[in-house]
């Protein structure tokens, strides 16, 4: 990265090069990177797309765990959303039927190992995502005990979960490409 030294700041681009200001001071940049038409053609980004496409399905599907989760839990977490797209990206991993590029973390939560990753994963106040999911009706079977804390809001947490149950996308429900 090249610094501006001059006592004339310049903001823009000129001939693909970049001069802008940032946290580190005024910076020039040329631009860089393969244009729109070369990562979706060329065979050389084949796996770039894959992983592209795979990614794209977890923020919609982490913003609705999310609004699931408070609509729940009445908790508001500014982290939530991005340990969400962490868990999320981790669950496509996790998704072995499907083939690399159309993985889905709905699909990973399925598998064993999918299982133990929701189960780790720790809400404020003594909730858990998997019985969250779980009364929510979007995975099957919920392998831990109830936390006394939880069984406290038991009423509550079904009730809300049940409504919030039509946004949220199955497994059952995934479209096969």
């Amino acid at each position: 990265m090249a610094f501006q030294i001059s006592e004339t700041k310049i903001s823009g681009t000129i001939d693909g090069i970049s001069f802008y200001e940032s946290q580190f001071g005024w910076l020039v940049r040329q631009k860089g990177g393969p244009t729109r038409k070369q990562f979706k053609t060329t065979p050389a980004f084949a796996r770039s797309r894959e992983n592209s496409s795979e990614f794209a399905a977890c923020p919609p599907l982490a913003a609705k765990i999310r609004r699931l989760i408070m609509e729940v839990t009445g908790q508001r977490d500014r982290n939530l959303y991005h340990r969400l797209m962490k868990l999320m990206c981790a669950l496509v991993k996790e998704d072995t039927s499907s083939v690399r590029g159309l993985r889905q973390a709905m699909a990973g939560i399925q598998t064993v190992a999918g299982r133990q990753l929701v189960k780790a994963f720790e809400i404020p106040g003594g909730f858990s995502l998997e019985r969250i999911l779980c009364k929510a009706g979007h995975i099957e079977q919920c392998l831990v005990p109830k936390p006394e804390k939880e069984a406290v809001h038991e009423g509550l947490l079904h009730k809300k979960a049940r409504s919030a149950e039509r946004r949220l996308p199955c497994f059952t429900d995934r479209v096969a490409h």
